[in-house]
Parts: structure tokens; C-alpha cells; sequence
């Protein structure tokens, strides 16, 4: 099984790598993709068919070299839009959303280039059993920082509300038992490398804080491989 990761702003592939290596130590393919966070030159809408074709090109490699075609998405922050997003219509094994958020970056408004993509999906997708109906229940988690959608000293907040984890797990459906919260701590703290001094636009927890819910965070991702 292959496992792709959608990062998201202020994201590295450093960001994740605790996570990245919990699947490859269990003998699993990955991959990171990364978002374009310039909110000069980032485009959604392209962004999502050159994810899109990134996760077709890996499902083929896995293919063209005999091994099993299921996937995964492990996403963090805006790089959760796009992994619901082609999940939809694509055949996924499990759904890991870290933080999830929609929309635009903080600060902007929804438009042509920054869509809210959860508005096109409803819940019946992951349950009715229909053709595109390709996870099951326990292929879903979703994980929350309880500061994520805290305002920061610039007046906004890293995870906006209104298209934040709530969001997708209403779009999604996710039962109680599928979602989880991790007190005390921020947007950026559930990450194994920081964006430097960018990490201040955030509101964050204490040092010990950050370890035990990142901690938390790992086991739930664990957990989730080992299901």
C-alpha cells in the first residue's frame, strides 16, 4: 500500500516526518506533496489536478510493479481540501486529516482561485455504499488542535472556523469515535519541524504541551495504519 501525504502552509516535508516514517516502517510507499503557499501565485484549482495527477501516477507505479494499488492520504492543514477533494473519485483505503482546513488562506475570501472544495461533497459519498463510495467508516480520522482557529497577533486565526475540522467532519460524517482533539496546543505544534520564525503567526502551546499532544497525534496516526 502506498500512503501520500498533502502538506499544507507552512509545511515542509521535515514538517511530517515523524508521521512519514510511521508508514515506512510498517513497509509502506510514501510520498509527500507539497502545496504552493504564495498567495501571489498559488491556484487551487490547478493545484488539485497536479495533485490529482501525482496520486494517478503513484497508483500506476504501484501498479506497474505488482504491488497492491490501495492508497491513503495522511493531510495536514489546506493540504486536507485536496486529499478530501480526490477521495472522492478515487478508489482510497483511509482518510488521516491532521488540523484539516478549506477555503482560502487567512485573510482571503473564497473565489475562483481559492475554492471551498468540501462544498461540493456530501456525507452519503463515504457511506451509501455507492460505486464512489470508497471508504468505509473506520477509513476516517480527523484530528483538531484545540488553538488552531485562535486568533494570532495578526488578528487571524492559522485554521479559520468556518472551514476547519467542524467543517469536514460535518461534510463527511464522521462519528465522535472518528475524531479527536488535542488540548493545549496550536496549529503548528503537531509538527516534527517548525516554519521558523513564520511559527509566531500561530498560537501555541508550552513546550510540554507540544510533545505530549504531538505524541497523541502519532499514536492516532498509528493507530490508523494498524486498523
Amino acid at each position: 500500500m502506498s500512503v501520500i501525504f498533502f502538506c499544507g502552509a507552512l509545511c515542509s516535508a521535515a514538517s511530517l516526518q515523524g508521521y512519514v516514517d510511521a508508514a515506512a516502517t510498517r513497509g509502506l510507499d510514501t510520498r509527500v506533496l507539497l502545496l504552493d503557499t504564495n498567495p501571489l501565485s498559488a491556484d487551487h484549482g490547478r493545484d488539485l489536478e497536479i495533485y490529482r495527477a501525482a496520486v494517478d501516477a503513484e497508483i500506476e507505479r504501484s501498479r506497474a510493479a505488482g504491488r497492491s494499488e490501495d492508497v491513503s492520504f495522511f493531510a495536514y492543514s489546506g493540504g486536507a481540501k485536496f486529499a478530501t477533494r480526490i477521495a472522492q473519485d478515487t478508489q482510497v483505503k483511509g482518510l488521516f486529516l491532521l488540523d484539516p482546513v478549506d477555503g482560502p488562506p487567512p485573510g482571503s475570501q473564497p473565489s475562483a482561485r481559492f475554492p471551498v472544495y468540501l462544498g461540493e461533497i456530501d456525507a452519503s459519498w463515504r457511506r451509501a455504499g455507492s460505486q464512489n463510495a470508497s471508504l468505509p467508516p473506520a477509513g476516517l480520522r480527523i484530528v483538531r488542535t484545540e488553538k488552531g482557529e485562535q486568533k494570532g497577533f495578526t488578528g487571524t486565526a492559522c485554521v479559520t472556523p468556518a472551514y476547519g475540522p467542524r467543517l469536514f467532519a460535518e461534510r463527511l460524517g464522521a462519528t465522535s469515535t472518528e475524531q479527536l482533539t488535542l488540548e493545549q496546543v496550536g496549529h503548528l505544534d503537531v509538527l516534527f519541524k517548525g516554519p521558523g520564525l513564520l511559527g509566531v503567526v500561530c498560537p501555541r502551546g508550552s513546550a510540554a504541551a507540544k510533545e505530549a499532544q504531538r505524541a497523541r497525534a502519532l499514536e492516532a496516526w498509528e493507530g490508523f495504519l494498524d486498523r
